[in-house]
């Protein structure tokens, strides 16, 4: 869900994410993140595989208020565990 607004004095148009939308929230504040490493309208060539491999690895380990400051790679593992407990 998002609703279109054009820019004044250009044809270019921007979309503003509605608030309460809390996946696109979460879109949003994780590209934040990756910005403090990448940044905005960088090639991903220019990056080596290397580089990227560990900014993910950076990102997945850092603790999340949302997550009761446990990271999302021990969460992720966790659902694993839970998933193949319960098949």
């Amino acid at each position: 869900e998002c609703r279109k607004e054009t820019k004044p004095q250009t044809t270019e148009k921007t979309r503003f994410f509605k608030p309460e939308n809390r996946v696109l929230q979460t879109v949003e504040n994780i590209n934040k993140l990756i910005r403090q490493y990448i940044p905005k309208k960088s090639n991903f060539n220019d990056f080596t595989d290397l580089y990227i491999k560990n900014v993910a690895k950076k990102l997945n380990l850092r603790p999340r208020k949302k997550l009761g400051f446990s990271n999302p790679k021990t969460e992720f593992f966790k659902q694993i565990a839970n998933f193949a407990l319960a098949s």
